[in-house]
């Protein structure tokens, strides 16, 4: 199984790294980075926009799930079997998301491998034939002609990266209009809210990427960064696609 996760992600994506960074300009080891990433999100566009709207989906019919709990309370399989009539009701399959997500994980951890691992002569084995004539000591490891990517960014990438998780971590948010009753129950009631635990998560998560990055070389953050933003992109895109079909059904 490692063997063939090898032979046809591994090694395809770190020979596609390789040909990005011949044909670009000066043989820009950080614009391959960017560009490689990019390919690959594009590739996954489908299964991961279905990802996005799936979890989305499920975040807009939470509360009626929270309610019918509340409703419900001690009886499991009533609890059960009204959470599989709300997902009918409201044409939701939970599975999607993971189903689509998982679809994207050996590809995503591939590429992850092939930053970490970094370009180097030590690795000329997998390299494919026709590739073997460009020596890989003409990369340019330095993006922006200061970074560079062999090595760890200890501040300003790692920084970008919480930042950018932080934003994608909020967009990924449902915002739930508070009503009169709902006030006086939480008044009522000093236990947290199921939705308040992702507040603190919206700070700590970030932080905790960010010091993991510190430790990486810059190239691998530098992947982090990309993939982060091309996601906060397709988060805002389904958000507005909700909001606009929310608009539209009133």
């Amino acid at each position: 199984m490692k063997a063939l996760a090898f032979y046809i992600l591994y090694q395809p994506i770190y020979n596609s790294l390789i040909v990005l960074t011949i044909v670009l300009p000066f043989h820009d080891l950080g614009t391959a980075i960017i560009l490689l990433t990019l390919i690959i999100k594009f590739i996954l566009l489908v299964p991961s926009q279905r990802a996005l709207k799936a979890q989305k989906r499920l975040q807009e019919i939470q509360p009626h799930i929270d309610e019918l709990k509340k409703k419900h309370e001690g009886n499991q399989q009533k609890i059960a079997e009204e959470t599989m009539k709300i997902w009918k009701e409201y044409k939701v399959n939970p599975f999607t998301s993971c189903l689509t997500t998982l679809i994207q994980i050996p590809i995503l951890f591939a590429l992850f491998y092939v930053l970490r691992d970094g370009l180097n002569p030590d690795k000329i084995n997998i390299v494919y034939p026709f590739l073997r004539s460009f020596s890989l000591e003409h990369i340019n490891i330095y993006f922006f002609g200061f970074l560079n990517l062999t090595k760890p960014e200890t501040t300003y990438l790692p920084i970008t990266i919480g930042v950018l998780q932080y934003l994608q971590m909020v967009t990924l948010q449902t915002k739930k209009k508070k009503t009169n009753q709902e006030d006086k129950t939480k008044k009522e009631d000093k236990k947290p809210a199921p939705g308040e635990m992702p507040k603190i998560l919206n700070y700590a998560m970030p932080i905790f990427i960010a010091m993991i990055a510190r430790n990486f070389s810059a190239g691998l953050g530098l992947y982090w960064a990309t993939t982060t933003l091309f996601t906060l992109v397709q988060q805002l895109i389904v958000n507005k696609q909700f909001a606009h079909a929310s608009q539209k059904s009133r």
